[in-house]
């Protein structure tokens, strides 16, 4: 197909554009401008972090050889990527940098800033204001005063339970001993035993039920403020000097699990209630002959 010479021109045309535009983009020769960071600070550094929020108690973490651990308000093992997060602040992009003077804090929001983290207790970075067009987020570190996204001071406004793990049972140990409403599994000599024995049962089945234990996490963790309720499940674990103790509860749809020494109640889903509280069915699998298996009774140590 041929084309006109008012094709050609415009074909001419877009291709000079295209060329334009490449060359005003690209700018052969020029170094690409550098993102401006908050800070240099390198976070595989920072081990303390201390969140202040205003009319909220403070939030305190800390690095252990474990892992990130919340000390205050709450003590339990913190949530690896929530808190991977909030380093995740030192090196954010700033959008814009301006010099500021104690005068002028009041001007955004940084008389009383909405927000602060404070990394190694000497590093603090304070959340103002949102600015009205972009509604972009003021920001003092040091002597300057930067923009940036919003989503950093929603991270820092969470209630404290937000920052935690949701594993039932933290920390890679082995169960020794499980004590149930209706069942007691207890590690004796290399050898697990139960009690009351059920009539049929298998290793495979005790397996599966202290690695539900082991592995459970919680849909939600929060402050738990009612009165202490009885415990009915007992977890001793090696290395620990006492047991972990749950209370447990139904609410519709829920299996609440409540740690009364922690003032915390884990949200589960209800179904999770017959894996963690019961001993699971044994599996029948018929052998080629077509007999059903002899039942293992003397159930030994399983592989975790």
């Amino acid at each position: 197909m041929k084309l006109s010479a008012r094709a050609w021109l415009n074909l001419g045309l877009s291709i000079a554009v295209a060329v334009l535009i490449s060359v005003a983009v690209l700018e052969p020769g020029k170094k690409p401008i550098e993102k401006v960071t908050l800070s240099k600070l390198d976070k595989k550094t920072l081990n303390h972090i201390r969140i202040q929020r205003a009319n909220q108690e403070d939030i305190v973490l800390e690095k252990h050889p474990s892992g990130w651990v919340m000390t205050a308000p709450l003590q339990y093992p913190a949530n690896d990527f929530k808190v991977d997060s909030l380093l995740q602040i030192v090196n954010a992009e700033s959008e814009a940098q301006y010099p500021i003077a104690p005068a002028d804090l009041a001007k955004y929001g940084l008389d009383k800033p909405r927000a602060s983290i404070t990394f190694n207790n000497d590093q603090t970075f304070e959340l103002g204001a949102t600015e009205p067009l972009q509604q972009r987020r003021y920001l003092r570190y040091q002597n300057t005063l930067h923009l940036i996204l919003d989503t950093y001071y929603y991270q820092l406004a969470a209630p404290a339970s937000g920052f935690l793990d949701h594993a039932l049972l933290p920390g890679n140990k082995n169960i020794t001993k499980l004590v149930l409403p209706t069942l007691t599994v207890d590690l004796k000599d290399g050898k697990w035993s139960l009690q009351p024995a059920p009539k049929d049962y298998s290793v495979d089945q005790v397996t599966a039920l202290l690695d539900g234990w082991r592995y459970a996490q919680a849909i939600n963790v929060s402050r738990y403020d009612g009165k202490p309720l009885p415990a009915t499940v007992k977890i001793y674990r090696e290395g620990d000097n006492s047991a972990l103790e749950f209370a447990h509860q139904i609410s519709g749809n829920d299996l609440i699990l409540i740690r009364n020494d922690l003032h915390l109640q884990f949200t589960l889903n209800a179904d999770k209630r017959k894996d963690l509280l019961e001993l699971p069915p044994k599996i029948e699998v018929n052998d080629n002959t077509g007999n059903k298996p002899v039942a293992d009774k003397t159930p030994h140590l399983p592989a975790h």
